[in-house]
């Protein structure tokens, strides 16, 4: 979490909200953040001095922005440099449901597969739509490559369940 929110403070100040708004049209098929875990994770940037806050006001409500320093571009700079130690992790809830689904009724099964087909084709048009807005505003080539990735992904995933309903319909 820590350099994700870095990352998207080298870009521009921005408040807590904004950074999760970020992260879900951004990162969120790889990487997905909460109020939870954004807000914390602010406020030990800041007293590690990687991001400093400034309070203001809009309209009735109180609003913090936060901007990464000098200490915090070399951070990101940092972890950025470092290479093989990248974690990686999947939680993929689905998976664990199908893994135990010989439980339930073949009809249920199918339903479940179904509809996770149809939440897939979602997420992959949105990633699609916001690929489409990247075409046109995006100055670095970078923050394209995993909006690629996650359609790509998404694809896989749609057509590798649609093969399984096939097979579970077979049975």
């Amino acid at each position: 979490m820590k350099y994700a929110l870095l990352g998207f403070l080298s870009l521009q100040p921005m408040t807590g909200y904004e950074l999760k708004k970020m992260v879900s049209i951004s990162t969120g098929q790889f990487y997905s953040a909460s109020y939870g875990s954004i807000y914390p994770t602010l406020r030990k940037l800041e007293q590690e001095g990687a991001v400093k806050s400034e309070e203001g006001n809009e309209g009735n409500r109180v609003k913090i922005t936060y901007a990464i320093t000098e200490k915090g571009e070399q951070e990101l700079d940092a972890w950025l440099a470092q290479q093989g130690e990248e974690d990686f992790v999947l939680r993929y809830e689905y998976m664990t449901k199908l893994f135990f689904s010989g439980r339930r009724p073949t009809g249920e099964i199918v339903r479940m597969i179904q509809k996770h087909i149809e939440e897939l084709g979602a997420e992959r048009g949105k990633l699609i739509e916001l690929h489409a807005s990247l075409d046109e505003s995006c100055s670095d080539v970078y923050q394209m490559y995993p909006c690629e990735f996650g359609i790509a992904l998404y694809q896989f995933l749609q057509d590798w369940n649609s093969e399984l309903l096939r097979r579970v319909e077979q049975n």
